[in-house]
């Protein structure tokens, strides 16, 4: 096969999915988005139960902020601050 070929292969199954995606449950947008709050809670959840699970420390919230799509946890673990990642969808 062509390299052409498989380049208008590739275009036409991007506009499938842009324009039938979500009829074949696939979604391309950003509708399982999550508020930040709840997205924060589940990662000092994780994080507490995951990683901090067997120590004396846990894992405090201290702030949520968006920036671009990603939310930026902050949280206190002792006297020191932390900043992670985590996507929009949760």
């Amino acid at each position: 096969m062509s390299l052409l070929a498989i380049l208008f292969l590739m275009l036409v199954l991007f506009v499938v999915l842009v324009f039938f995606g979500d009829r074949l449950g696939i979604s391309v947008n950003n509708s399982n988005k999550m508020p930040p709050d709840a997205v924060a809670k589940k990662v000092i959840n994780y994080i507490n139960d995951n990683f901090l699970a067997e120590s004396q420390k846990k894992a405090e919230f201290k702030k949520v902020e968006t920036t671009k799509n990603l939310y930026a946890i902050t949280f206190n673990l002792g006297e020191r601050e932390f900043t992670t990642y985590a996507t929009q969808d949760g």
